[in-house]
């Protein structure tokens, strides 16, 4: 992609980011309430356990994904991408709980498996975003088969669906969570991509 549609990217992504912000600090947005109960009806049964198995080891995949990723670079001799890769997700990690501190969102009740934190952004969905956007960015242009590239692709972007999703199919997090989480992710990939431009 080229700069200007990283800088556009970043714009939209602030502006999303910044709605949903609003309607998170003015009050629960309704779309919440409907969501989660949608996703309420599809529980039970090897969902479930698939769900609840992967937030157990949720923060192991994404650090160990993350470090390989990283380790990978670096030995690669790419030590300014292994850089901006580590600054960028520690900077996404960071600069969500201070927003969490700040807006101190309550979790949504009854959740499936136990959190504590407040809700607002979902840091696991910020860092999801970070990680796979950024190894789609840093790793996919190598590939140099079209259906192997693109399996690669949709295996990134499903990866963040699938983290996001499981946010708030075990009612973790509130839609609005994982959606700003989503945004300020794509901000901060969107700029470091623009720097490395």
């Amino acid at each position: 992609m080229r700069k200007n549609y990283w800088m556009t990217a970043a714009l939209a992504s602030s502006a999303i980011f910044i709605i949903i912000l609003m309607l998170v600090v003015l009050g629960n947005p309704g779309i919440d309430d409907a969501i989660s109960q949608k996703v309420a009806l599809l529980g039970g049964g090897a969902a479930s356990s698939f769900f609840i198995f992967l937030s157990s080891q949720l923060d192991k995949i994404l650090v160990g994904i993350s470090v390989l990723a990283i380790l990978l670079l670096y030995f690669k001799d790419r030590k300014k991408e292994a850089f901006i890769l580590s600054i960028s997700l520690v900077a996404g990690y960071l600069l969500s709980n201070i927003l969490k501190f700040a807006i101190q969102r309550p979790r949504p009740l009854l959740s499936a498996v136990q959190e504590t934190g407040y809700s607002f952004p979902s840091n696991h969905s910020v860092v999801a975003v970070i990680l796979f956007l950024s190894m789609i960015y840093i790793f996919a242009r190598e590939i140099k088969n079209n259906l192997a590239k693109n399996a690669f692709i949709f295996a990134n972007v499903l990866l963040i669906l699938l983290v996001g999703f499981s946010r708030i199919y075990l009612n973790v997090h509130w839609f609005t969570d994982v959606i700003g989480g989503f945004a300020f992710g794509v901000v901060i990939v969107s700029l470091v991509t623009t720097y490395l431009k």
